[in-house]
């Protein structure tokens, strides 16, 4: 069922992701989905569970590198991230898809939410906290920096209006520079 849900996903969105299809494909009656999952909404979460530990390796790796200055580690994450959304087709419909989001947080049980999803925030957030107490980032609330994030990975939304992977490619990156620099103070320390 996780293998054909994350298909459905992909192909249609969450409205693609029908009871009967998953179950007709899993040789289960539609009723005996909720022995395995309590909503579709529960099997998009341990779907994004599951890409947990290889995302983590590809995206999230520079932020933990304590000996790259704040900018450098924002911007390599940065870079990881669009990568990400490019070769991830999975996470790159959820990006694209909000409402789906939206539908996991409201029918899935806090308590599960938070397990299965703060493997995402949670090293961004300690990053930025922890680069601010350095004086490497300006201080400011640690929502607008996520919020600073959230506008980056946007742009991946985007991809297909800028006629070619080039100029795509371009605009990220100096987006990204714009990013990283605006956000990180000077060597100097102004």
């Amino acid at each position: 069922m996780l293998r054909e849900g994350r298909r459905l996903y992909i192909e249609g969105g969450l409205s693609a992701l029908s009871l009967s299809r998953l179950t007709q494909t899993a040789g289960i009656a539609k009723t005996s989905f909720y022995a395995f999952f309590p909503s579709k909404e529960d099997l998009l979460l341990d779907l994004l569970a599951a890409d947990a530990p290889g995302f983590s390796a590809r995206v999230m790796a520079p932020l933990e590198d304590q000996a790259q200055s704040a900018g450098a580690a924002l911007s390599k994450f940065l870079h990881a991230l669009l990568a990400e959304y490019r070769a991830n087709p999975f996470l790159a419909r959820l990006v694209a898809e909000p409402r789906t989001l939206e539908a996991i947080a409201n029918r899935v049980r806090p308590e599960d939410l938070e397990r299965k999803s703060d493997w995402m925030e949670r090293p961004l957030s300690a990053f930025f906290a922890a680069r601010m107490s350095a004086g490497e980032i300006a201080p400011q609330p640690i929502e607008t920096l996520m919020d600073v994030v959230r506008s980056v990975a946007l742009l991946s939304l985007h991809r297909d209006r800028y006629g070619n992977d080039e100029r795509f490619e371009a605009a990220a990156g100096a987006l990204i520079a714009l990013v990283a620099d605006g956000l990180t103070r000077q060597e100097t320390g102004s």
